[in-house]
């Protein structure tokens, strides 16, 4: 059975709901053929870069995708992960990164997953999406880059990906929303898993 790696963001500041962490929590422990391993990341750069290693260290996983959360109101399937981090905006732990992610690694690292395969299921399920080569210059972009250094730095033959899912609109019953937001990242891997 192939394993996969599911990640999501806890809160941070401005966001003290962040429907990654809602919709990761959500998921259950198989589905598409494959064991999940779903696990929330603090919004601390030093934390996410320890867990990511360690995770992508023991687990060797066949798939690992990211989620976050965008201000858009639409899913953003980021196709770039960028070594750079340049936010004015600290973590939660009030630490701001200015510089590369990984001295002397490679400046961008392209996502392995099916991201025709991906926009065509997703938009066929009714759902917005746009193709993103931009994933930001916070803890979003920062994970996504570590995940693809780690998987390289061991050789892992993994795919690799990043998906933005849209804030939580306060007019929207919750629950509707996050089994929205489940449904996109269900059919996200259900796609990996079979293209």
């Amino acid at each position: 059975m192939l394993r996969i790696l599911v990640t999501g963001f806890g809160p941070f500041p401005g966001v003290p709901v962040n429907p990654s962490q809602l919709v990761v929590e959500a998921l259950p422990d198989t589905g598409a053929g494959a064991e999940l391993v779903r696990r929330i990341l603090p919004t601390e750069y030093r934390a996410i870069r320890d867990q990511i290693d360690r995770l992508v260290s023991e687990l060797r996983p066949d798939i690992v995708l990211g989620t976050g959360v965008c201000r858009d109101p639409w899913f953003r399937l980021e196709t770039v992960a960028r070594n750079h981090g340049n936010s004015e905006h600290p973590d939660n732990s009030g630490a701001v990164r200015s510089g590369p992610i990984e001295e002397g690694g490679p400046d961008t690292y392209g996502t392995t997953l099916p991201v025709d395969t991906i926009y065509a299921r997703l938009m066929a399920r009714n759902h917005d999406i746009k193709v993103s080569d931009n994933a930001g210059s916070y803890v979003c972009n920062y994970g996504f880059y570590r995940s693809c250094h780690r998987i390289a730095e061991l050789g892992i033959d993994a795919r690799y990906g990043f998906l933005h899912l849209p804030a939580h609109d306060p007019s929207v019953d919750p629950e509707h929303q996050t089994n929205r937001l489940k449904d996109a990242v269900c059919t996200v891997l259900k796609a990996a898993v079979e293209d």
